[in-house]
């Protein structure tokens, strides 16, 4: 018998109404799944890290547990990496509110269980506040389509890391406080989607529109609301940024639902398109689609 040690990732979910699926394991594919967190690693976490982390735990908390296949050399960038796919994966499926996942600890299991460390992944929120949250995946969803997602945004994200940031800054426009951050983070996830360094208000109000929606009316509201996005990021980024009475300040206050679905349709779209492993690049492929030389995949 081996005696080495395994290690494994468990990322509690906050939500205080947490709604997803019937039975008590959710397996997600081979090295991922949804359980009631263990009595050993309730323990572990409750005496071994700060009160700050096992305040918001009980025996009845949810978590995603990951299996690693070796001791990670840089844990901090797996969790991180882990972290913003499954925060996407449901923040895709959810029917309103973001899923709350603000830290993660490491395990290393042989005889005895032990946490290893404890990693924040929310550190400019309010942890108390956003589990009050609830959360509720879409009717009619089903486990395999979420685990089906989960198991492509994984693939392309491995294969291209600098997604990972375009995921995340999606996630926490969702779970930020301050409207700035709010519109800072959207504008962050969404330019990273298009290849500009000139004319960037116009393109990326232009390109995301076409990746967000296929009707031209439809286009044409989202690049309107993108526009006002893009020109209240810059007046915030140099130091200008508008009052609360700004009318487009209000007006994205008061859309902010319809920036999410923007955003979340957009990097979908760019998701689905490297899944495909097409002979045209991304940035092709942009080009193409702008032109009309060339259909949305999807």
């Amino acid at each position: 018998m081996s005696n080495a040690s395994q290690y494994y990732l468990v990322f509690p979910i906050l939500n205080k109404g947490l709604t997803l699926f019937r039975g008590p394991v959710w397996l997600i594919n081979e090295n991922t799944n949804i359980q009631t967190i263990t009595a050993d690693d309730l323990s572990n976490f409750t005496y071994e890290a700060d009160s700050i982390y096992n305040n918001l735990l009980s025996n009845n908390s949810r978590c995603i547990y990951i299996t690693l296949d070796k001791n990670p050399e840089n844990p901090i960038d797996i969790i991180k990496s882990y972290s913003s796919i499954l925060k996407f994966t449901f923040n895709s499926y959810t029917d309103k509110n973001p899923i709350i996942i603000s830290f993660a600890g490491l395990f290393r299991s042989n005889r005895k269980t032990k946490l290893v460390s404890v990693y924040d992944l929310e550190s400019d929120t309010n942890y108390y506040n956003l589990k009050k949250l609830g959360y509720r995946v879409k009717t009619k969803i089903t486990k395999d389509e979420i685990s089906k997602y989960f198991s492509i945004v994984y693939k392309v994200c491995s294969k291209n890391k600098s997604l990972i940031i375009t995921l995340e800054k999606f996630n926490s426009a969702r779970t930020r406080t301050m409207l700035f951050d709010k519109i800072l983070d959207l504008s962050t996830s969404l330019e990273s989607l298009i290849p500009s360094q000139t004319e960037v208000t116009f393109k990326f109000s232009l390109y995301n529109s076409f990746f967000a929606f296929d009707e031209p009316e439809k286009r044409k509201e989202a690049y309107k609301l993108l526009h006002d996005l893009y020109e209240l990021r810059s007046k915030i980024i140099h130091g200008v940024p508008p009052t609360d009475t700004d009318n487009k300040l209000v007006n994205i206050k008061d859309n902010l639902d319809e920036y999410y679905k923007i955003t979340l349709k957009a990097i979908n779209y760019r998701i689905y398109y490297e899944s495909l492993d097409l002979n045209k690049t991304w940035d092709e492929h942009i080009k193409s689609l702008i032109i009309g030389t060339e259909s949305k995949v999807i």
